[in-house]
């Protein structure tokens, strides 16, 4: 699976904007389940987000929030993984993330 690959490799700034465009296009399958291997990797000190991969972030957050937030309120994990993801790009200067609190 390519979540577990992902979850193997080392973390820096152009797998995370790889994977981001994996996840916007044929690796949607994989949200909401991956965003705690995600999460991890960009807790990361070494990691910062391009703005490319905060672009994707944004569309497959997006996807997220809007078809899948109520499971992942329900499940603890995803739930603290999402904000985990969101404030990271909140941080780095996502106003879409900003917009996205409804998750919370």
């Amino acid at each position: 699976m390519l979540g577990d690959a992902f979850a193997r490799l080392q973390p820096c700034d152009e797998v995370i904007e790889q994977f981001a465009a994996h996840l916007t296009t044929i690796g949607r399958g994989l949200l909401p389940g991956v965003m705690p291997v995600l999460a991890r990797k960009l807790t990361e000190p070494c990691v910062h987000l391009t703005d490319a991969a905060i672009g994707r972030l944004e569309k497959a957050l997006s996807n997220v929030v809007h078809s899948g937030a109520p499971h992942v309120r329900q499940d603890p994990q995803l739930r603290d993984a999402t904000l985990v993801v969101r404030g990271r790009m909140i941080d780095a200067g996502s106003p879409r993330a900003y917009r996205m609190r409804e998750i919370s």
